[in-house]
């Protein structure tokens, strides 16, 4: 069976139990004396980037080449003086340092557009590497909400006492037109996140760069490429992908690893997030982002990204094409 290409072209509560343990940001520990997975580092050096000077981010942005030498250390132990009050100048899993990081970078930085010094327009894969750790934020955030929601449903004897916990999960997956499938549908969702999060956490195996097409011109993926060989097993990060703003370039990278990390053909598009709530139909579906049915929604590139960020932001945000600039 051939394996079709879906672009980015033109437009492109909670419950009575504790949230799981999340898998961490990074694998190992990243500056003086730590383990220094290439991966890590650049997550780091590019968290690092987002952070503005006058917080502690680094007075001239770091370049993102995944080695751990002086300036890397330097720009660790600048943001731990300044943020937190002592500077080892290691950043480790799940330690002070780095949640500082995700809420001081991705967090700050990316709600205000504040991206670092200005300077010449990034290439476009290092412009998706800058993305990333934004990305699996969200990813994070969202296979967190969905374990959550998993696990309540198990605990509850497969009723939920309080409907409104699944109020988020019903506006981009529409669970409740499937009663019966709810608890198989919830981890048909969070599997597809965490290959999303497999994928977000090698760059370097995942992501490729390549010019503009008619179809596409900021980023594309094949559909299940991420269990199929090359050339299948990547996704394409095009010549106008850094044109975009951090926040729709980090939606774009979880639009696409929808694409790319469902079933073969599986997931595409069915609607469009756009204009919020109930965006309009896509690739002749008759029904809107509100209208779908579960199955349509499961396999709707676009619920993933809108349903990610929400989690994140508490808000139904949507970043995206529509909101380019963002």
């Amino acid at each position: 069976m051939p394996v079709n290409f879906c672009a980015l072209g033109i437009r492109g509560g909670s419950i009575f139990t504790s949230p799981p343990a999340a898998p961490s940001l990074i694998s190992g520990s990243v500056g003086a004396g730590g383990v220094n997975v290439r991966a890590d580092v650049i997550l780091i050096q590019s968290l690092l980037n987002l952070v503005p000077a006058a917080f502690g981010g680094p007075s001239a942005l770091l370049k993102m080449d995944g080695i751990v030498g002086p300036l890397t250390i330097a720009a660790i132990r600048r943001f731990q003086s300044v943020a937190i009050g002592f500077n080892d100048g290691r950043v480790d899993p799940g330690g002070q340092t780095l949640s500082r990081l995700k809420s001081s970078g991705a967090v700050t930085g990316q709600k205000f557009g504040v991206v670092g010094a200005p300077g010449p327009k990034p290439a476009p894969l290092a412009a998706a590497i800058a993305a990333t750790p934004t990305a699996k934020l969200w990813t994070l955030a969202a296979i967190a909400h969905l374990d959550v929601l998993e696990k309540g449903f198990i605990a509850s004897g497969g009723q939920f006492l309080l409907p409104i916990v699944l109020n988020t999960v019903n506006i981009h997956f529409h669970l409740d037109r499937d009663p019966s499938s709810i608890l198989f549908n919830l981890g048909k969702a969070k599997a597809v996140f965490n290959r999303i999060f497999t994928m977000l956490s090698d760059p370097g195996t995942f992501y490729r760069e390549g010019a503009e097409t008619e179809k596409s011109k900021f980023a594309d993926a094949p559909m299940g490429g991420f269990s199929q060989p090359e050339p299948f097993h990547h996704i394409t990060i095009r010549t106008q992908y850094p044109d975009c703003g951090p926040n729709c370039q980090a939606a774009m990278l979880v639009h696409e690893g929808a694409h790319f990390c469902g079933g073969l053909n599986e997931i595409r598009h069915f609607a469009h997030e756009f204009p919020v709530p109930n965006g309009e139909p896509q690739d002749g579906s008759t029904h809107n982002y509100e209208q779908m049915t579960t199955s349509e929604a499961l396999r709707n590139a676009a619920s993933y990204a809108a349903f990610a960020i929400h989690v994140f932001f508490f808000q139904d945000l949507r970043f995206g094409l529509d909101k380019k600039s963002q």
